[in-house]
């Protein structure tokens, strides 16, 4: 994942100075698809959110599940005499 820094670096190349996409990831050492996207997007930072939904449904199911398993083991159906 790029940082703002390598997106600003990655801009200035390309925009300020001319170089080419090949130049810039010679001269940085970058694979050519987030050169690319970086260009093409114009976008000056890459954000990545979770989703509050999907978090909220693996918490639930980790917490039913540990209820669960602990019941389980502590229940006297499940000893043998």
């Amino acid at each position: 994942m790029l940082v703002v820094e390598t997106i600003g670096k990655i801009r200035r190349l390309h925009f300020a100075e001319g170089l080419g996409i090949k130049a810039i990831i010679r001269k940085r050492g970058l694979s050519r698809n987030p050169v690319r996207k970086v260009i093409r997007s114009g976008a000056t930072e890459h954000t990545y959110q979770r989703n509050i939904h999907t978090l909220f449904f693996r918490i639930v199911a980790a917490f039913t599940l540990s209820r669960t398993y602990n019941r389980e083991a502590f229940s006297t159906d499940s000893v043998w005499l």
